[in-house]
């Protein structure tokens, strides 16, 4: 692989600031302090009022962000003593994403909050108004586009930043985002809004949004509130059992560690039954007996197991086909198997698009006939912008740059699988083959850069974690003699040790391992690494050593 630089910046804050598109540090700072403003979020706080005393109905969604969003609305209204509050989220499998037809029918009145979805679904909310309800959309998704023209539901109030341009001082928010400045301007009661940006934080990080002007804030907040031992009451009952469960409640969490153990068990929860979603929200929601909040955090962490055990099952699915039919260089890749589970498409997708490099479909069977999957993407190829000129084919799709879900009859499964291929012809993706870093370093000056680089966080999508190329990292053997040492069961990951801190890769080849034992293990005298990685704090039980994520290395 060879390694690049990627731009002449040296430090970290140049490169952080790069990262996060701002001109100075000092811009950065303002966000903490910057009043931002979504139009139409005044709006629909006072027609929300006015029904304080007749139904409300808050359609939700079932992924991580659904359910904070939607658990964000609920307490909100309930603390101010809303009376006839109702929550509908679709049943993943047997309906699908969004408000639809059907779940206008079962409301007899009053008002409907979509949140999390409503952009999209133009029939649903038509009907919904033609039957006299009143309609609220929050939203964050895009819009439907017709001849190049956005095409906006009929609604009461529309809030979606990224549907309506120049309508928001920041347009990157996810649904719980959204909900959370909604609940600005209707409650002034500090532990509970800490509550709701735990929530925020929490969508922000698993919806994959963007870390910077107020996601940053969010984030940042939430991880600073976990990280301090003196801090409680940001988080309720529910969740504060499940981050403790999950070993969350310490110093040095990362947005990481968030996307990598909360999300997921969220996810879990709708991926493994048509209506697991409630389960997620009823812990969101949940304040009371801590015994209970427990039960409620353990059950999730089980199901998110199960879910573990699923993907993997289906990734062996996926590659096996990919491998039979020669798909490893289509773009995308497009695969169906009855054989998946419904609710791990999206994870597959991603998987297959980590791996291959390239956008991946993933379609299995639905219970209405049809086939239904979910696409994810890869850097410079807007997947949403791709399926807008597949309508044709497809019953209904929506989503975002990154990732969109879709369904689609059995029989168009062959013309669509065509027709993306054809319209994708051309698209240039990152070369895997080129390793670009940004900061040359040299093993002395790791804790120094360690601390610098602790000062910009949280990293994440839109402010990616820093890479360095470190010359000279010299190896040493530990208390037992080793200078290196395979792990896993399959002995695809590896550690090289060193006085200086610990260098660790994950899913090393064949041809590095053989590299390791001739050259380092079996050596008589150690050589030392240059090495292209991250730079993290392995925090285990009581113990904190200085790491080196290595993404390659080679022999000095």
């Amino acid at each position: 692989m060879e390694w690049k630089k990627r731009d002449s910046f040296n430090t970290v804050r140049e490169v952080f600031l790069r990262n996060v598109g701002a001109k100075s540090y000092e811009e950065v700072k303002g966000w903490f302090t910057k009043d931002y403003h979504i139009k139409g979020l005044e709006e629909a706080a006072k027609l929300i009022l006015t029904f304080k005393d007749k139904r409300v109905t808050i359609v939700g969604d079932y992924d991580c962000d659904g359910q904070a969003s939607t658990s964000i609305l609920y307490m909100l209204l309930k603390s101010l003593s809303f009376n006839g509050l109702h929550i509908r989220i679709p049943h993943r499998f047997s309906e699908g994403y969004g408000i639809s037809e059907k779940i206008v029918e079962e409301i007899p009145e009053g008002l409907v909050i979509t949140v999390d979805n409503g952009i999209a679904q133009l029939a649903p909310i038509t009907k919904a108004k033609e039957k006299g309800l009143t309609v609220i959309v929050l939203d964050h998704h895009l819009p439907v586009e017709a001849d190049g023209r956005k095409i906006l539901p009929k609604t009461d109030v529309c809030v979606d930043p990224k549907a309506k341009e120049e309508s928001a001082d920041f347009s990157g928010y996810c649904a719980a985002g959204i909900a959370y400045k909604l609940a600005e301007l209707m409650t002034d009661d500090k532990v509970l809004l800490d509550k709701f940006l735990s929530l925020a934080a929490i969508a922000t990080i698993a919806d994959v949004m963007e870390l910077r002007e107020e996601n940053f804030v969010f984030v940042r907040k939430y991880i600073s509130f976990l990280g301090n031992d003196k801090k409680s009451g940001f988080m309720t009952a529910g969740l504060e059992a499940l981050v403790s469960k999950l070993g969350l409640r310490r110093q040095r969490v990362t947005a990481h560690d968030i996307a990598f153990a909360i999300a997921p068990c969220l996810n879990a929860a709708s991926r493994m039954s048509d209506t697991g979603a409630e389960n997620g929200i009823r812990l969101l929601t949940y304040e009371g007996d801590p015994v209970k909040a427990r039960q409620l955090a353990d059950s999730l962490i089980e199901t998110n197991k199960a879910r573990k055990e699923a993907k993997n099952s289906a990734v062996a699915i996926a590659e096996e086909i990919i491998e039979n039919e020669n798909l490893q260089t289509t773009v995308p890749i497009v695969i169906y198997s009855g054989d998946i589970a419904q609710g791990i498409v999206g994870i597959v997708a991603g998987h297959l698009a980590e791996k291959y490099h390239v956008p991946s479909i993933v379609l299995t069977d639905s219970p209405d006939g049809l086939l239904t999957g979910s696409a994810r993407s890869v850097e410079g190829y807007n997947v949403k912008e791709q399926l807008d000129h597949l309508a044709e084919f497809l019953e209904a799709y929506g989503g975002h740059t990154g990732a969109a879900g879709l369904s689609l009859k059995k029989e168009n499964l062959k013309p669509f699988t065509d027709k993306i291929h054809e319209i994708s012809k051309g698209f240039k993706f990152s070369n895997p083959t080129e390793l670009y870093y940004d900061i040359e370093a040299t093993a002395e000056e790791i804790p120094g850069l360690l601390d610098a680089v602790s000062g910009y966080k949280p990293y994440g999508e839109g402010n990616a974690e820093i890479v360095f190329m470190i010359k000279g990292f010299p190896i040493a053997r530990n208390a037992y003699g080793k200078a290196a040492q395979f792990m896993g069961a399959d002995e695809r990951s590896l550690k090289i040790f060193s006085d200086m801190s610990e260098a660790v890769m994950f899913g090393i080849d064949d041809e590095k391992k053989e590299l390791v034992r001739d050259k380092i293990i079996n050596a008589q005298r150690l050589p030392r690494l240059d090495i292209v990685g991250k730079l993290t704090v392995n925090c285990f039980k009581d113990r904190v050593t200085r790491q080196v994520d290595m993404l390659d290395f080679k022999i000095a």
